[in-house]
């Protein structure tokens, strides 16, 4: 898979973008908070939000931003490769 970190980046920002006028409370609040991280570029930060087990990283991983960042065949490759590591080490 060819990953192109400002594609990315800017397909996150346009996600939350697109979200945001129908938000609410909380989720408005999370939002904003991705908003800051991609508009700063911080990677780390966005690689942890999208792995960590935690209360919080959880609830970023709901509001979606990424939707349409994979293609089918992408995301198809990845949860094979999930599936047959997890049989693997079943």
């Amino acid at each position: 898979m060819d990953v192109d970190p400002d594609r990315i980046l800017g397909l996150g920002i346009a996600g939350a973008n697109k979200i945001l006028p129908n938000a609410r409370g909380d989720a408005r609040d999370l939002l904003y908070e991705w908003l800051r991280v991609l508009s700063e570029r911080d990677i780390s930060t966005v690689e942890t939000l999208l792995v960590d087990d935690s209360e919080h990283a959880a609830e970023m991983r709901n509001m979606a931003v990424f939707v349409g960042v994979l293609s089918q065949s992408e995301r198809r490759s990845i949860l094979d490769a999930v599936y047959k590591r997890a049989e693997y080490k079943g």
